[in-house]
């Protein structure tokens, strides 16, 4: 960006945009889930864990600072994944204000499905790939006919068409969608 806008034009770039923080959820997710045997060794402490995502988040965050960064967003709880439903990982019913929204009223959305993931299924492994046809070179997948009408793309990540209504009430929702403002007031906020 340097290279391109200069350095000043790029800090005064980076100072008016909106910097989302959504790293760490499959790092929080592969933490808490139960070994897989012989994927892996033992788990490090919840305390040395902890430290270590608090590090790594401070690090970027400063380097972000340095360059003009201000304004940040931070990503909610995870619940209503189909993952974490499947396993057990929360308590049932527990869910993030937008989601429990979508999935409560889902067909006044549009959609048909709140719950399985278009690609793949509601257990482990919850892959979308079954495999190459026998006859052919193509793959084929264990997809839904028309991803629009599901809230869930697979086990971990919502559709497109769930996205844009997380995102519309995001950008224009009150204090119980996103505190302490949503993100059009955060846009326009002014950071002397």
């Amino acid at each position: 960006m340097v290279g391109v806008m200069s350095e000043n034009r790029t800090r005064d770039l980076l100072k008016k945009a909106i910097f989302s923080l959504t790293a760490g959820s499959n790092d929080v997710l592969n933490y808490i889930q139960p070994s897989i045997p012989f994927f892996g060794g033992d788990k490090v402490s919840k305390t040395t864990f902890q430290d270590f995502m608090v590090s790594n988040l401070t690090i970027q965050l400063k380097r972000l600072h340095e360059w003009g960064a201000r304004k940040f967003v931070g990503i909610g709880p995870l619940g209503c994944i189909p993952f974490v439903r499947a396993t057990n990982l929360i308590p049932r019913g527990e869910c993030s204000n937008i989601f429990t929204s979508i999935r409560s009223n889902y067909h006044k959305y549009g959609f048909e499905n709140a719950n399985k993931p278009c690609c793949g299924g509601y257990f482990p492994p919850f892959v979308c790939f079954k495999g190459r046809n026998a006859n052919t070179t193509s793959t084929s997948s264990g997809l839904c006919e028309d991803r629009s009408k599901y809230v869930f793309w697979d086990a971990y990540h919502p559709t497109e068409a769930a996205n844009l209504i997380i995102s519309n009430k995001l950008l224009y929702g009150d204090k119980s969608i996103c505190s302490p403002i949503n993100l059009r007031q955060l846009y326009n906020y002014n950071i002397s």
